[in-house]
């Protein structure tokens, strides 16, 4: 893949392991450099969980920093996604499937 590839992308990454292991969140640290070796921006830094300690924690800090970053106009007691602004509906499907 070229360098810049991803040049118009923003992406956060929250990784997930145990430091018992060797490789510790090694797949999220991988696509945090590799996203960044591609040109994407990222809104916050790499967040880790470690499961051998307090993993929900651990998210819940980085959560923070990702919504702070996302909606720094919200200031620091924004924590969770905004409100959606559209809905979804139900559709009935175009045909009933008999006989497939």
């Amino acid at each position: 893949l070229q360098a810049g590839l991803m040049s118009q992308v923003r992406f956060g990454a929250f990784a997930l392991g145990n430091k018992q292991y060797d490789q510790f969140c090694s797949m999220g640290k991988w696509i945090d450099a590799k996203m960044a070796d591609l040109g994407a921006q990222r809104v916050c830094e790499l967040g880790l969980g470690d499961d051998d300690e307090d993993i929900n924690s651990d998210f819940e800090q980085w959560r923070a920093k990702l919504w702070a970053a996302l909606c720094p106009e919200a200031g620091a007691e924004e924590t969770s996604a905004p409100q959606a602004s559209f809905a979804c509906k139900m559709c009935r499907p175009p045909f009933s499937g008999a006989g497939l």
